[in-house]
Parts: C-alpha cells; structure tokens; sequence
C-alpha cells in the first residue's frame, strides 16, 4: 500500500546514514497544517537526501521538471505525516517503553555494531539532531503506525472463500509456477577485468575441482571446502529451487539443460567460473489453491491465503484512502511552491 507503506517503513529509513543536508536555506514555510508551519529546512531533512541522490544518478534536459514534480509529490506525503502525527496526539496513542526501544533499535543496526553507538551519535549531530529530537520524532513515528493500525485494521475485512475463489478464476494467467530446477554449485570468483594472469589462476583451480568432482567426489564437501559463494557453500553450494529468470542468463542456460544428477562443464559468468550439479527439477504448472507459494526467505503460504491477503491490503489501502481524506476534510492545510 503507497501511503501506508510510507509511513510504516519512516522508521526504518529514517533520514539518518542518507546523506548530508542541503546548503542552509532560507527557512521560508512551505505548508501550514492546522496551524502548525512546515518550514524549508523540515522540508530539506526529510527529502533532501532523496532529491541529492536523484540529481547524482539521472542526467538530462528533464531533470528539472521531474525533481518539481517530487518536490510536490514529497511534500504532499510530509503534510500527510504531520496530519497523521496531530490525530495520534489528538487521540492519546501511547508508545511503550519496549516498543520505543525495539524502534530505536532498529535505526542503530544500521550502523558498525561494533561502534554503532558512537556512529550513531555522531550522525545524529551532522543531520541536525540531539538525540531527544530523534528520539521524540521516532515516537511520534510509532504513535502515527499505531494510529493506523487502531483506524484501518479493525474497519477491513478478510475476504471470504467466494471472493477468493472469483480471483483465482480471473487470474489465471499470473497463478502459474515456473519450471524450476533446484542445483548446487562451486564458484570460483574472478573479476570480468581481472589481468590474464588472474584469470587463467581461476581457471586452473576450477579445473582442478572438476578433477575430482570426474573422479567421484562428493559435489557437496567439494563445495563445501572450495566454493567462494558465501550464501552456499556451507550448504555445500546449494542454491534451492529457483526460475531461469532469478540467474545470470549463462548460469541458467546451462542449468535448466541439465538432467537431474549431471553436473556441467565449466560455467563462465560475471561471477567467475562455476560448476553446476542439477538435483531435482520442477515443470511449470498451473498452481492450485492448495499449492505454496514463497512470501519471503524461508517462508512460503498456501495461494490461497496468498490471494486473501491481497485482497486483505488493497481493502486496508482503500479505508486508509478514504479515511485520510475524511482527515483532510476536516482540517485546513495550505502549501507552496517549494524552490
């Protein structure tokens, strides 16, 4: 959900380990919500970093006009914020100690563990904030998700069996599994540019491995003990299931041309060299209700409950839509041109 999304992941994003602030500004106001001024330079703390990294990455003649149109579009969400932060006010919503705690938290796992305090401190100092300001600012953060949770949750609905059944049947064509293959792997890295010399160690080491793997040792301890892949090898180099599209095309073309039990040649990719050890393969099937689907690492739900919800968030989205504009309504906000 955009604007529910937005306001959840604020905390997480924070304005801390962004960027520097933009040169001081004439701190001019920009929006007034129920009296209460948004000036330039909250303006500058909040989009700043974003609108610096998008002048760094895009170039050409509609820059410009696209960084206007963000300005408003960001300033259109901290006017949102502010009228979200004074309803939680206006209704007493209380942050626990534990939750502001667990909230603090999560900003200072983005810094060095081993000195994130400091990190952290310092940060705070170069955006502009003491650690009381940062700390009343996440607070009022959590008040505005808990605000929403008490207004949105309690006023959508799980869709029922017939609901879920009518979009299963009109979205058949996106219910479907690709065909899969589940492989193990040893990698042996080198960079693209790497000298000659560089390459040709890889190479050598590569083959020496596939020596082995030709003479009958085992694919898993040779990974294991060889493969420079750190998200595999102590799984001895499994990767799981996965589609042709979730690989560099190289690997993927080799990959899905495997029969179960056959292991490749030398693989090259961008990587470096591999070899590759097909396990088990899954053809592409029209998924059934009953089937599971991946939600997130390590997790996967039935379509079934994926399908509900789905339907269960765009339901959310739209009462939040229509209650922020109930918000709106009753509340007076004026805004300018921000330069």
């Amino acid at each position: 959900m955009k604007k529910v999304g937005l306001i959840a992941v604020v905390l997480l994003m924070g304005v801390l380990g962004s960027g520097s602030l933009l040169a001081k500004v004439v701190n001019k106001t920009v929006a007034v919500v129920n009296k209460e001024v948004i000036t330039l330079e909250d303006f500058n703390k909040k989009a700043g970093p974003m609108l610096e990294q998008y002048r760094r990455v895009y170039k050409g003649a509609d820059v410009e006009e696209k960084l206007k149109e963000m300005k408003k579009e960001m300033l259109n969400q901290i006017v949102e914020e502010k009228l979200l932060r004074q309803e939680a006010k206006k209704q007493n919503i209380v942050v626990t100690k534990q939750d502001m705690q667990k909230g603090l938290d999560e900003v200072k796992k983005r810094f060095n563990p081993e000195n994130n305090s400091q990190e952290y401190k310092d940060e705070l100092k170069r955006q502009g904030y003491t650690e009381k300001g940062f700390e009343n600012d996440i607070k009022e953060q959590l008040m505005v998700m808990q605000l929403i949770d008490k207004e949105i949750k309690g006023k959508a609905t799980l869709p029922n069996e017939a609901e879920v059944q009518k979009y299963y049947e009109e979205h058949q064509k996106e219910l479907k599994q690709d065909e899969q293959a589940r492989a193990r792997h040893i990698l042996i890295r080198v960079d693209e540019k790497a000298d000659l010399k560089t390459q040709s160690a890889a190479l050598k080491k590569t083959q020496e491995i596939q020596a082995k793997v030709k003479k009958g040792e085992d694919f898993a301890a040779l990974a294991k003990e060889f493969s420079e892949d750190p998200g595999s090898k102590e799984n001895g180099g499994d990767l799981g299931f996965f589609t042709k599209e979730t690989m560099v095309p190289e690997f993927s073309k080799v990959a899905f041309a495997l029969k179960p039990g056959q292991v490749s040649d030398l693989v090259k990719t961008s990587f470096g060299y591999h070899l590759i050890k097909v396990e088990e393969t899954k053809p592409a099937k029209q998924l059934a209700l009953d089937d599971e689907v991946p939600v997130a690492a390590n997790k996967k739900v039935k379509v079934k409950e994926y399908i509900q919800n789905m339907l269960y968030q765009q339901a959310m989205e739209k009462k939040f839509e229509e209650w922020l504009k109930e918000l709106k309504g009753k509340s007076k906000i004026e805004t300018y041109p921000v330069d």
